[in-house]
Formats: C-alpha cells, sequence, structure tokens
C-alpha cells in the first residue's frame, strides 16, 4: 500500500472531505488560538505551519481512536510542519525543537518496549515534542495525555465496557492534550 494512499491516510474511517473539514477546522482554531496566545507576534508562516501541524495531528488523533492505529502519512505532515515552524522561529529553536523530539521519542520507544505503549505513540511523542518545542511543555503534554486516557479506561470500567483485553486508544488523548498545552502556554516552535 503506497504511503499517500487514501486508505493508508484515512484507514476508511472518514471520507477525504470529511477529513479536510477536520483539517481545515482544527487548523483555523489554532491559527486563531495562536494569534489571540501572550507570546502571539501576530500572523507569521511559523504560526500557520503550527497551525496546520495541529490539524494534522487531530486528524491523526480521530483516526486513532476509531481504527486504534496512527497513520505515518499524517505524522509525517504533522513532523514536516512543526519543523518548519521551528526553522522560521531560528536556527536555536529548531535545534532545540529537534532535540525535544529526539528525546520524547527515544523515550516512548524505550517505554513500548516494556509495555503496551504502541510504535505509533512513540511516533506521535515524537511529533508533539517537535510540534511543542519545548521540554516542559512537551513531558505535560505527554504526562497529561496518558493521564487522560488513564481516566477515560477508569470511566469505561465503571460503566462495564471496558474491553481487559482490547486496545485502548493514547493518540486522541496525547493530541488533546498538546493542544491544551500549546493553546494556553502560547509557546511551541511558532512562539
Amino acid at each position: 500500500m503506497p504511503l499517500w494512499s487514501k486508505e493508508r491516510v484515512l484507514r476508511s474511517c472518514l471520507s477525504p472531505r470529511h477529513a479536510v473539514a477536520i483539517l481545515s477546522l482544527v487548523s483555523a482554531v489554532s491559527f486563531a488560538s495562536g494569534l489571540a496566545g501572550p507570546s502571539s507576534g501576530g500572523p507569521t508562516p511559523g504560526l500557520a505551519a503550527a497551525s496546520f501541524g495541529a490539524g494534522c495531528l487531530a486528524l491523526a488523533g480521530y483516526v486513532d481512536f476509531v481504527r486504534r492505529i496512527l497513520p505515518d502519512p499524517l505524522l509525517l505532515c504533522a513532523v514536516v510542519a512543526a519543523g518548519a515552524s521551528a526553522l522560521e522561529s531560528g536556527p536555536g529553536q529548531a535545534v532545540r525543537a529537534c532535540a525535544v523530539a529526539s528525546a520524547a521519542i527515544g523515550v516512548a520507544y524505550a517505554v513500548a518496549a516494556t509495555t503496551s505503549l504502541g510504535r505509533g505513540d512513540a511516533k506521535l511523542c515524537g511529533a508533539i515534542g517537535l510540534w511543542l518545542g519545548q521540554p516542559l511543555q512537551a513531558g505535560v503534554a505527554v504526562l497529561g495525555g496518558v493521564g487522560a486516557a488513564g481516566a477515560y479506561a477508569l470511566a469505561l470500567a465503571a460503566a462495564g465496557r471496558l474491553n481487559p483485553g482490547g486496545a485502548l486508544p493514547l493518540g486522541p488523548w496525547l493530541v488533546g492534550s498538546a493542544w491544551w498545552v500549546w493553546s494556553v502556554s502560547g509557546s511551541g516552535p511558532a512562539a
């Protein structure tokens, strides 16, 4: 299956038209949030790239929620957008964002080797690290996402709907937490 095929990107869980609508809506809300943020320097190419990356991450989180798999093409688009945003912020920020991404993916792959964390979730952690660009924000986002997924699992268990052998999607919770950290802190590569 080619990397950029509709089946590889959307995993048959939504139409291309709906995918574009989700991507556009999340990107627009992220752009507006970035403009309203405490460190906004106005509309910049870096903010536009970071906002597009947010849309790609949201779409990947949706696919993970429905199909329990994070599409590599969407993660790649988010990484390219976050990298462009970091580069627009200057060489120092780009190096810091790459270091945060490398650390995040390294730790996540180490955890994936000994737990049920998926490799897609590890790649997502790297993308989030690059997108946020700051170690503290990336750590808070990942811990917040894991905590939110745990709360979701407890709610499913309380309702008697938790499948003990089934997979719990972590992607939507990581993406939601990262977006919240990005919008509240006004940080990330574009800041």
